[in-house]
């Protein structure tokens, strides 16, 4: 074999994880989009469309992991795994007031914990819907369900090398939390 002739390989064996990188990074986004829009479908208070949703997201996850292994690009699944857990535990918390574990999941760790910080956020809103409509009690137990996540997780620390943005993550959601706590207790007054 002569350079030009390994060069011609190498040349290939790049297009193909070209291939693969682009396949990866078009169902990051359609992962990304469906798990918006069964967020927005919660919010809403659309439950069965955004549960029919999430449905979709477990096939679209399968696909995701088996896609990133084969071709070792694991990196590129982190962004739409951790939106799959944002969308999944959001809806075991309102559908049954139940965080989804890990293994339920079938997600790796990573994005698991990262997901679960974006939840956080998503309860403070359920929050303030929850005051708007006069569910005190419905606003109490997502606030607790903010708290268990945060409380669960606070032990966690990792650089960022490690665990990508999770500490601004873990910083955020112990903001929204006193500030859910704070609207709560306002709207007692």
């Amino acid at each position: 074999m002569d350079l030009k002739e390994q060069i011609e390989g190498i040349h290939e064996s790049l297009e193909r994880k070209q291939q693969s990188m682009d396949r990866i990074l078009q169902r990051s986004r359609e992962m990304v989009r469906m798990a918006s829009k069964a967020i927005t479908l919660m919010h809403s208070g659309r439950m069965d469309d955004a549960a029919g949703m999430v449905s979709e997201m477990d096939l679209q996850r399968d696909e995701m992991l088996k896609m990133s292994k084969e071709d070792g690009m694991e990196f590129y699944s982190v962004q739409p795994l951790q939106e799959y857990v944002e969308a999944k535990a959001l809806l075991g918390i309102i559908s049954n007031g139940r965080i989804p574990l890990e293994e339920e999941l079938g997600v790796p760790q990573e994005p698991y914990v990262l997901g679960l910080m974006d939840v956080v956020g998503e309860l403070k809103r359920e929050i303030l819907e929850s005051i708007s409509s006069g569910k005190s009690e419905l606003a109490d137990t997502y606030l607790a369900k903010m708290k268990e996540i945060y409380d669960a997780t606070r032990g966690i620390r990792f650089s960022d090398s490690v665990l990508p943005g999770f500490r601004r993550k873990q910083d955020v959601a112990r903001a929204q939390i006193e500030s859910a706590w704070s609207d709560i207790l306002s709207s007692r007054r």
